[in-house]
């Protein structure tokens, strides 16, 4: 996704936060969902699986950048510190 490639990924886990669109995402142990999604994603125009690509960047650069994350590391500790 960082390099502005959609993902599809079974629903486990986190990837419900992480994937961009419900339609990328899959039951688990579901080969023929996961089959129908592959090939689903591959009748969209490409333009359509381009701009998925971009906000799926988009979202990673936003959501997981080590800024961001430094940001909520420093907060969390600020608010245990803060409760001494």
């Amino acid at each position: 996704m960082a390099c502005g490639t959609p993902s599809l990924s079974t629903n486990c886990g986190d990837a419900s936060s992480i994937v961009l669109n419900s339609r990328y995402l899959v039951p688990v142990q579901d080969p023929f969902a996961l089959s129908a999604a592959i090939y689903n994603f591959s009748q969209l125009p490409r333009s359509q699986r381009k701009l998925d690509g971009l906000l799926s960047r988009e979202k990673i650069l936003s959501s997981f950048s080590l800024h961001h994350m430094l940001s909520e590391y420093i907060a969390q500790y600020s608010s245990v510190l803060s409760g001494l």
